[in-house]
């Protein structure tokens, strides 16, 4: 994870969001919701070991198979940090298949816990075997959930996360993918997933994971998924460069700044993404993009539209304090718009 920084002279010119129709910077915070009341009332729920709003919220959502699958993504992470409820649930309803889903999904947050956010070198060999058998035991679960709801691509990506950390060759990780596919050709959390397995960090290639988001934008042309690997896929490579300079020299001057010109060329027709769901997390991604290669009065659009919801997503996940980093970019954008135009920063 890496840091950002204004630059100094900038620092010093006021600026006060509410005169830009902003909210106060003490008042963004990170929202697992996603700006979703169902999610946000099933998440209640479960800090108060109540799983009806979670079993209700999955049935409501259906066969809208990416909010399913951020539903069971952020329920499986609720319930790797407190499982009452998760528990209360598959004792009430042990034929369950959203139950059986999300406890699926929830093992791989623990294994992930288990071998803590650092690399391999700083990693533990107890780490190691107690991620690899937590995800052994994700494995299983998973493909129970495979069987009690086939059509449903969520297991799919479980297990295609479960692949990464159980160090499948490229072999072993087609059909996994292919299963996938069937089930959801174009599934966000899936490709995410699948990109990270195709980093040289993990069992690809810079060239593979380069090939997998051209790939993907040819069949989802201007698409927010597109969009979205495009950036992350260059936030890794920024992060192998890390200590040969910031963000201003890697994407606004440097070899990062066309490729996410391209990416904010395809996708961005002027329409701010709906602030809800994954929608919600395409607006971040859109602010900090048109801040970070300095559109300034796009980006001001954009950041007054998402407000104060900062998402639990990328490009928050690659910094150390997503909070920091996004009032900071906020502010650059408005303080950079005013001085361009000549008008002093509301303040």
């Amino acid at each position: 994870m890496v840091g950002y920084s204004l630059r100094k002279p900038l620092k010093t010119v006021s600026y006060t969001p509410h005169k830009y129709g902003l909210v106060p910077d003490r008042m963004v915070v990170k929202d697992h919701a996603h700006a979703d009341p169902e999610l946000a009332a099933a998440l209640d729920g479960c800090r108060v070991g109540d799983w009806k709003p979670a079993m209700e919220a999955l049935v409501k959502v259906g066969k809208d198979w990416d909010r399913r699958g951020l539903y069971v993504f952020e329920l499986g992470f609720a319930a790797a940090r407190g499982p009452r409820w998760l528990d209360f649930w598959r004792q009430a309803e042990p034929s369950s298949a959203d139950a059986a889903v999300v406890y699926a999904q929830s093992m791989v947050t623990r294994a992930w816990d288990a071998r803590g956010g650092y690399s391999a070198s700083l990693t533990s060999r107890h780490q190691f075997e107690s991620f690899h058998k937590i995800l052994r035991v994700c494995v299983g679960f998973a493909l129970k959930a495979t069987e009690l709801v086939p059509e449903d691509p969520t297991p799919w990506t479980t297990l295609v996360t479960a692949a990464r950390g159980l160090q499948y060759s490229n072999l072993d990780f087609e059909p996994v993918w292919q299963e996938l596919l069937i089930r959801d050709a174009l599934n966000r959390r899936a490709h995410v997933q699948a990109l990270q397995y195709w980093q040289p960090k993990w069992y690809g290639s810079r060239e593979l994971a380069d090939t997998f988001v051209e790939e993907t934008a040819i069949r989802a042309p201007g698409s927010a998924l597109a969009f979205q690997l495009r950036i992350e896929n260059q936030m890794e490579i920024w992060l192998d460069r890390e200590r040969r300079g910031g963000r201003e020299a890697f994407f606004r001057r440097g070899p990062g700044r066309a490729p996410l010109t391209k990416a904010l060329d395809e996708y961005w027709d002027g329409t701010v993404p709906t602030a809800r769901g994954q929608g919600a997390g395409d607006g971040n991604r859109l602010a900090w993009a048109l801040t970070t290669v300095g559109r300034w009065d796009e980006a001001c659009e954009v950041w007054k539209e998402i407000g104060g919801c900062l998402i639990d997503s990328s490009p928050w996940l690659y910094v150390r304090d997503p909070a920091a980093v996004f009032v900071e970019l906020r502010r650059e954008a408005f303080v950079r718009a005013s001085v361009r135009a000549g008008r002093r920063p509301e303040s």
